[in-house]
């Protein structure tokens, strides 16, 4: 049974990733705005125009949402412009710690959000989803 419901709760986050787009769904969970205004003023939030360009972020996170059973880690990845120094954090410590390196340690069942951010400027972040689940396979999804 157990099993079943991990299925359906991965095929649901699937789903709601797929539909509404990850940033979208973080940036509802912690309540601000995921993207941010560069040192040159240039705004790095998506167009409203046809065009198919891919912004230029300040800094990104990967995974962008994560699945991942207790007793397994995982290493996230930052990218900040300009090699910057960042820190990280997890919404729930109960359900996820995170070291300064970007090493997930899961604690419990449940849902968390990582965190980065930059250490010069703590207000450009990236973030991601994450589900902790009692057993399975470990699934990362990208941009």
């Amino acid at each position: 049974m157990k099993k079943i419901f991990a299925i359906v709760l991965v095929l649901i986050l699937l789903l709601s990733l797929c539909l509404t787009g990850c940033n979208k769904i973080i940036s509802d969970l912690i309540g601000k705005s995921m993207s941010k205004e560069d040192s040159d003023g240039v705004d790095n939030s998506s167009s409203s125009g046809t065009e198919d360009k891919k912004e230029e972020k300040i800094l990104s996170i990967y995974p962008i949402a994560l699945i991942v059973p207790l007793g397994q880690h995982i290493t996230f990845e930052a990218t900040a412009k300009g090699d910057k120094e960042v820190s990280w954090s997890s919404s729930d410590t109960s359900v996820a710690t995170i070291d300064e390196n970007g090493r997930l340690t899961p604690v419990a069942e449940g849902e968390t959000i990582i965190t980065v951010a930059l250490k010069e400027d703590s207000s450009i972040t990236d973030a991601c989803g994450v589900l902790v689940t009692a057993d399975g396979n470990i699934f990362l999804w990208e941009e």
